[in-house]
């Protein structure tokens, strides 16, 4: 795999961004390449980010479209020639040095672009995340951490997906809980 990136920071530092574009080949004829573009600005209390990936790949080996095969499938393969994109936003903001919040969202979309198999060229799922989260570090050195977090992820077939047999429900969860870092050393 070759890989080209460049990185920069400006305004005083609160703004970070890394490009990058990877190719590689996965099998004999089947390539991948990945573009990537992440935007961070952090300063005083705001941390937030802008995260955007782009894959093409000559082999699924992310494995969504693969695992779109149900039942009606009879010979399930490896789906080829694939593509997705990803756009990742969060934006998180320390009320108080022993408070956080943050709010995240996700986006992504999956299809072939050149039929292959049982695969038709063409979109197969998009996917939607939305998270918010409060944290409490009760302690100065931010060993134990507790939390309530919301998470929705829906998911949208395509008839393409559904004649392959797709099923994925969407979910939704509430978490609440701690986390207690132990100190090793």
């Amino acid at each position: 795999i070759s890989t080209v990136n460049w990185n920069g920071l400006f305004a005083d530092r609160a703004v970070h961004l890394r490009y990058a574009a990877s190719w590689g080949q996965q099998a004999q004829g089947r390539n991948i390449l990945y573009l990537t573009a992440g935007n961070v600005y952090e300063k005083g209390p705001v941390v937030a980010y802008l995260d955007l990936m782009y894959s093409r790949q000559g082999l699924d080996s992310q494995g969504i479209i693969t695992s779109l095969q149900g039942p009606a499938v009879e010979a399930p393969a490896t789906a080829q020639h694939t593509e997705y994109f990803s756009v990742i936003a969060n934006f998180d903001y320390r009320i108080h040095p022993n408070w956080n919040v943050y709010v995240k969202g996700a986006y992504e979309t999956a299809g072939v672009y050149q039929a292959n198999g049982v695969f038709e060229k063409g979109l197969y799922q998009t996917t939607w995340n939305a998270q918010a989260c409060v944290e409490f570090f009760p302690m100065r050195d931010k060993e134990l951490k507790i939390f309530g977090h919301l998470l929705y992820k829906g998911y949208d077939l395509t008839n393409r997906a559904k004649a392959l047999g797709a099923f994925v429900p969407n979910t939704q969860r509430i978490s609440i809980g701690l986390l207690y870092t132990l100190p090793v050393f």
